[in-house]
């Protein structure tokens, strides 16, 4: 989940895995211009991003209080044993609807598993990564196998580009999260273009009292704007144990998260 607090006094957003990834769908279906192009193969690349995150829907349907905030806790506070179960069966999902857009959940992963402080972690959760990524790297040979069956994805299985289409998961995740969080400014590097990689940002639009419209630079996108919405759920207080939490996520308005990308004049 996601913990969204504008530091306006009006309690969270907490927006669920899903909706979060949503928003980096909308982002690739809408990825292309002269220097930013459009991702190859489309639909799996784009399946893909908009479903990075299927294997949170059971850590976001039974959300756990994380006792220093008293809030729900956060993706980036997971334990080790969560993350490994959700990173297990979010690959495995997307696999079964798509092949290639499994492959690269997988590699977005274990991308992923990389800035967690596995030194920190007993001898236990370092051999359960181990296996972890072991378990990974058979499913994406079986995967890659099952892709190559269809002869239009053949050339797409060339490292380069399943590597492109890892990279390009990574920045509409990063974009997202600094829509959601918010995490204004942001600046990528590093981001696959047409040609070479370029750099890319994103602010918080002059003028604007919360970060409804987000300015991108340069303008990576085939529309003029691009409209983002995810939907969450608004708390407004701190809650002392896990069934007090539930209860109150239970009862708690829905509210749309709605942003606007434009570009910087």
């Amino acid at each position: 989940m996601v913990i969204r607090d504008d530091g306006d006094g009006q309690g969270v957003l907490c927006i669920p895995q899903s909706q979060h990834a949503a928003i980096s769908g909308q982002m690739a279906r809408a990825w292309v211009d002269e220097a930013f192009a459009k991702p190859l193969p489309q639909e799996e690349v784009c399946l893909a991003a908009e479903r990075h995150d299927n294997g949170m829907d059971r850590f976001d349907a039974d959300p756990k209080l994380d006792s220093e905030t008293g809030l729900p806790l956060s993706f980036m506070r997971m334990p080790l044993d969560l993350w490994l179960d959700s990173w297990t069966r979010g690959p495995e999902t997307v696999g079964n609807r798509s092949p290639y857009a499994g492959l690269l959940v997988s590699l977005h992963g274990e991308y992923l598993l990389d800035f967690r402080r596995l030194e920190d972690e007993d001898d236990e959760g370092r051999a359960a990564a181990e296996a972890w990524r072991d378990g990974q790297s058979r499913l994406r040979e079986h995967l890659t196998e099952r892709a190559g069956y269809e002869r239009r994805l053949v050339k797409s299985l060339e490292p380069a580009t399943i590597e492109r289409g890892r990279k390009l998961i990574e920045i509409w995740d990063a974009m997202s999260l600094a829509v959601c969080m918010p995490r204004l400014p942001l600046r990528l590097e590093d981001v696959p273009g047409a040609g070479e990689s370029g750099e890319l940002e994103m602010r918080q639009a002059p003028g604007e009292a919360g970060p409804t419209r987000v300015e991108v630079e340069p303008w990576p996108f085939e529309p003029s704007k691009v409209p983002l919405a995810a939907e969450g759920r608004r708390l407004t207080g701190t809650y002392a144990d896990d069934r007090e939490l539930k209860a109150a996520l239970a009862a708690a308005p829905r509210e749309t998260l709605s942003v606007t990308l434009i570009s910087a004049p």
